[in-house]
């Protein structure tokens, strides 16, 4: 990898952001819904970036 280069974002699931924010499934899909977090679609799977996750709740802790 060259200085310039960047590591890509992990990819994670519904279940690891839910575990992640220990929250439930269904908490983390209203999120989405709402547009709270932001998601793209492989498939008929659902994936979130780790820098999206980051974004959200550095947005929590400056609303609050």
């Amino acid at each position: 990898m060259t200085e310039d280069a960047k590591p890509l974002d992990e990819v994670m699931t519904i279940q690891e952001v839910a575990d992640y924010l220990k929250l439930t499934r269904q908490t983390v899909y209203k999120l989405l819904k709402n547009g709270d977090l932001k998601a793209f679609k492989i498939g008929r799977s659902i994936r979130i970036l780790r820098s999206e996750i980051k974004r959200f709740i550095q947005e929590k802790m400056n609303s609050s």
